[in-house]
């Protein structure tokens, strides 16, 4: 299959092209970075990040009530794990690497 440019890969998991794109640097989705700096997308990984973000909806296990954040995050030069529930201001909680 060809590859998925970073717009279309974005309609399909329905997110902002940014949003795909820091994705990409927390490792949440898999790119192939060309020389020029451009992501291209493999379908399938584009299908199997879909599916991953609808499979606790569709059978049941995760409820649409709080978002859960989980991913990796770098500040000041330092990775940080980040999991939990947002607090009122947006917040979550912060582990360090």
């Amino acid at each position: 299959m060809k590859p998925l440019g970073v717009r279309e890969s974005a309609q399909r998991l329905q997110v902002h092209e940014n949003t795909l794109r820091r994705w990409v640097k927390m490792g949440i989705v898999r790119a192939i970075q060309l020389p020029t700096g451009v992501h291209r997308f493999d379908p399938e990984e584009v299908e199997r990040v879909r599916s991953a973000m609808y499979q606790g909806l569709a059978d049941g296990s995760l409820t649409a009530s709080r978002p859960v954040l989980s991913g990796r995050l770098e500040v000041a030069g330092q990775l940080l794990d980040v999991a939990g529930e947002p607090d009122e201001v947006g917040g979550a909680t912060l582990t360090g690497v």
